[in-house]
């Protein structure tokens, strides 16, 4: 493996956001995936629709950390890397 090559990769996939899908949203927080479209459907939660149909919602890191520090406390979310198998961080 060309070492350049990697380099390349690594900048092309730190630019891309992370998006989440609504199901996951609800598993990190705790809460139902209703409430999850509730917050989706009254525009608290900024929202990406994707596909033909456009029916694909995800959801950006950057908003879902605006949206936490607007409705509750400061957050950071804990990358997959820092999430142990249990579900805790490292």
């Amino acid at each position: 493996m060309n070492p350049n090559n990697a380099t390349k990769d690594a900048q092309r996939t730190s630019s891309v956001p992370k998006l989440y899908a609504p199901v996951e949203i609800a598993e990190m927080l705790s809460v139902s995936l209703r409430t999850v479209r509730n917050w989706i459907h009254t525009g608290d939660l900024a929202h990406t629709r994707l596909g033909t149909g456009k029916r694909l919602i995800r959801v950006r890191e950057d908003d879902l950390i605006a949206f936490l520090n607007r409705s509750y406390q400061p957050v950071q979310i804990a990358s997959r890397e820092q999430v142990d198998s249990e579900g805790g961080i490292r």
